[in-house]
């Protein structure tokens, strides 16, 4: 498993876990219903959905918790606003939130 220092250096390998659109918009539902405590399962519930049926992968919250909540609300925030990329990182992506450089090895 990849350590991450801090959550900039998290940020693109985050965001390459969301190359389906289907798996980002899933988050969205979810991620706002993070902010109640009841429906947390059912956030945590529709972004698993999103991973397992559409990227066939593992999601970050099992093995980066903090990292992966902060990264469901920084994606959350990028959609409502229209600024997440259709096409999100692939291998070598260094900018995570704008204006931001990670580190070529961080992914």
């Amino acid at each position: 498993m990849v350590r991450f220092a801090s959550f900039r250096e998290f940020c693109p390998f985050y965001l390459g876990q969301h190359r389906n659109r289907t798996c980002r918009r899933l988050h969205v539902p979810g991620s706002g219903a993070e902010r109640v405590l009841a429906a947390l399962g059912c956030g945590y519930g529709f972004a698993w959905v999103g991973h397992f049926l559409f990227e066939h992968n593992r999601p970050a919250t099992f093995s980066h918790p903090p990292y992966s909540f902060a990264g469901a609300w920084m994606m959350f925030v990028q959609v409502l606003r229209g600024r997440l990329p259709s096409q999100p990182p692939r291998a070598g992506y260094t900018r995570c939130i704008p204006g931001d450089r990670v580190p070529q090895g961080a992914y």
